[in-house]
């Protein structure tokens, strides 16, 4: 049978919700696993530019791939060595392009037709530096303002990198943010937050004072509509606005007023464990993008009951489990999305003697590759993992394996 979105509607909001709240189901997927045109590696974030064209931070392939408004490939951005893990990007007024390296805790930028221009950012706390920027988005004036995830703020800077200000501080406050992850504007301007671990969506004035929030950290446990590690949001063009909830497993739908209106959630799902979606975003023609990286595809939900999918390919299952060679077995626990999954992998990987860590988020483990003749202490792990934000819960020794051929 054809995956296709359930879409449930709360008694109290069918009561109550006008005649214009859109609604959807699954008109297409575009992609499958791989490095070749239209594929995917745990694509990340999405961008949509004024002509319907799609963008999408192509995470682990190191590139943005461009797509027509239909999912054909057009193009890649990114030579060689410019990305290390591209996680979001945003559109600017003229076409121009802002990525998110979370890796390299750089915002790079790009002309429309792919010409890298130039970029900003090294790591740091301070102003202009990043630790991890998870998510971007550009304002009327053309300001850039960027998700700065493990310093818990928002940056924002000129079109050209010149910073600006910061907005918030890591807490549970008003204005205050605890991983934020993803961020857009709405027609008056006002900036819309994920902030994914205090499960919770911040609506701020341009100049940081906070306007409204929409769910809590105790929420999640006992209403329906509250989010658990919201990871993405973007605002149509009518100012309702899009979640990706991703501890969840679905997209939410939310009022003017931030009032729960609907949800969509794969119906025939089989591993329940495994995190999606994670960024989100509204294009001109009414249509909203969600990127579902476990299953390496952007799903395309389209305006209206129209039923049968159209102008793209059959949902994909999940992908095959990669064999990678590793001599220490790490088991994480509290991991619910793909940015915290990327700052454990990062903080192993800086240990003496570790070649490489790969994170498993839906099983909640890490594997670390050891360069030969090296070893990495079980405390020198477990502090790394706390470095992150997490606890391990378990390390072990296992026997190296070959990488499955391809």
């Amino acid at each position: 049978m054809r995956t296709m979105l359930a879409f449930v509607l709360l008694a109290a909001s069918v009561a109550t919700a006008r005649a214009d709240v859109p609604s959807y189901n699954l008109t297409a997927a575009w992609g499958a696993s791989g490095s070749g045109p239209g594929k995917f590696r745990e694509p990340m974030g999405v961008g949509v530019d004024a002509q319907g064209n799609i963008y999408v931070a192509d995470s682990r392939n190191r590139r943005v791939q461009k797509l027509s408004s239909e999912g054909k490939f057009l193009a890649e951005f990114g030579e060689p060595d410019v990305f290390k893990k591209p996680v979001d990007v945003a559109v600017g007024a003229e076409g121009t392009l802002y990525v998110c390296d979370y890796e390299a805790d750089r915002v790079e930028v790009f002309s429309p037709d792919g010409k890298r221009l130039y970029g900003w950012g090294e790591p740091g706390e301070g102003s202009g530096q990043f630790r991890s920027p998870a998510g971007v988005a550009v304002d009327k004036a053309g300001n850039v303002y960027v998700a700065d995830f493990y310093n818990h703020r928002i940056q924002v800077f000129d079109p050209k990198g010149g910073w600006l200000k910061s907005i918030g501080k890591k807490g549970r406050g008003k204005s205050e943010f605890t991983y934020p992850t993803d961020l857009d504007f709405d027609g008056s301007g006002n900036l819309i937050v994920a902030d994914a671990y205090n499960h919770r969506i911040q609506k701020l004035a341009p100049d940081g004072r906070a306007l409204d929030i929409w769910g809590s950290a105790w929420k999640r446990f006992f209403s329906h509509g509250a989010f658990h590690v919201p990871s993405g949001v973007a605002v149509d063009g009518r100012g309702y606005v899009y979640v990706a909830d991703s501890a969840n497993k679905r997209v939410v739908l939310l009022g003017h007023k931030g009032d729960f209106r609907g949800e969509w959630r794969p119906a025939d799902d089989k591993q329940p464990d495994v995190y999606s979606p994670t960024h989100i975003a509204a294009g001109p023609d009414g249509r909203i993008f969600a990127v579902d990286t476990a299953n390496d595809r952007i799903l395309v939900l389209g305006p209206g009951n129209t039923g049968a999918a159209a102008g793209g390919r059959r949902p994909q299952g999940l992908p095959a489990a990669e064999r990678v060679s590793g001599d220490m077995l790490v088991r994480i626990e509290g991991m619910a999305c793909p940015f915290c999954a990327y700052g454990i992998e990062k903080h192993l990987g800086r240990l003496a003697g570790v070649r490489s860590a790969r994170v498993n988020l839906g099983r909640g483990t890490a594997i670390l590759d050891l360069e030969p003749g090296k070893s990495v202490s079980f405390d020198e792990v477990r502090k790394a993992v706390e470095k992150a934000g997490f606890k391990a819960t378990e390390l072990k020794e296992i026997a190296p394996v070959r990488k499955a051929s391809q």
